[in-house]
């Protein structure tokens, strides 16, 4: 599964533009706008899931997921439905799936919704973030973090990759999610006498 994604990925890849006369990387602009899509499909696939943990339509999943006001509701909302009402047999991967979620997610936010600096030739870019810092008391300050186009390029194929591996283990759970909670599937644990 990751190997044919990969070869849709590479296949799918732009021809690189030189600068236009503005000094805009166009292809930067490409990846960015990659990631953002990519990002909007992973979210679809997490409102698919909540709609199989909770037992309801798509329509209904994606009513609740947008009426949560950020990402990190909506993901805490799906971890806490998963281990409660999926199977043990699942939740390992589903764990892992998530971390790279949040990871990934991490990433696409800083790149969505940080400044950016990208030099003349596109070779230099970074993310500029606001920060608050003890080190300087007067306030506002900021800080610079190198994001390279291989870094966006990559984040983009990572979310192609996630998105793929999700919607695979979204059919495995077929079966595999109970109506019951665990705390009443699983048998009380008896103290030893």
């Amino acid at each position: 599964m990751r190997l044919i994604l990969s070869l849709m990925w590479w296949r799918s890849r732009p021809n690189i533009a030189p600068p236009t006369p503005q000094g805009d990387i166009p292809i930067f602009h490409q990846y960015i706008g990659e990631v953002v899509r990519r990002w909007a499909e992973m979210e679809d696939s997490l409102s698919m899931f909540a709609g199989m943990l909770l037992r309801v339509d798509d329509f209904r999943a994606r009513i609740i997921m947008a009426s949560l006001p950020t990402g990190r509701w909506r993901q805490d909302l799906i971890i806490r439905l998963a281990e409660t009402y999926l199977d043990q047999s699942l939740l390992h991967r589903f764990r892992a799936l998530m971390k790279r979620v949040k990871n990934l997610g991490h990433k696409r936010n800083q790149l969505a919704h940080s400044r950016m600096y990208i030099g003349p030739d596109g070779a230099e870019s970074k993310l500029m973030d606001d920060i608050f810092s003890k080190a300087r008391p007067k306030g506002l300050d900021f800080d610079f973090t190198p994001f390279p186009l291989k870094e966006v390029e990559d984040l983009a194929h990572a979310l192609l990759l996630l998105r793929g591996e999700f919607i695979h283990f979204l059919s495995d759970c077929d079966g595999k999610i109970h109506t019951s909670a665990r705390i009443h599937r699983e048998q009380p644990s008896r103290p030893s006498q």
